[in-house]
């Protein structure tokens, strides 16, 4: 009998599955932007990492890069966002929102 999965794990196991469909799908030079309602570290840095190594052929884009869609205000919401390397974390706190995460790779070209 196999052990029962949490509602964290089997939503981690769903993303990591999604994250690894878009990869397939995406061209070189495309991107997927993954985002989440999640402020959990497993659902979002830790899951782009463990992407990124997965699947070598895509780059992290920088986090002004993933902001600057909002123009003007990008400078802004980059100093209110919790910024990591793989993402950007809005937070009830910091952005008055409900938690949310984005993260975007680039597939590479060869």
């Amino acid at each position: 009998m196999q052990p029962r999965m949490g509602a964290l794990a089997i939503r981690v196991a769903e993303q990591k599955e999604t994250l690894d469909r878009a990869g397939e799908l995406v061209k070189p030079g495309g991107r997927i932007c993954y985002v989440t309602c999640s402020m959990l570290a497993d659902e979002n840095d830790d899951q782009v990492r463990a992407f990124l190594a997965r699947e070598p052929s895509f780059a992290l884009a920088p986090p002004a890069e993933v902001a600057a869609a909002l123009g003007e205000r990008a400078f802004m919401f980059l100093r209110a966002v919790l910024v990591s390397e793989p993402g950007l974390l809005m937070t009830p706190r910091r952005t008055d929102t409900d938690g949310f995460y984005v993260s975007m790779m680039i597939k590479q070209r060869s």
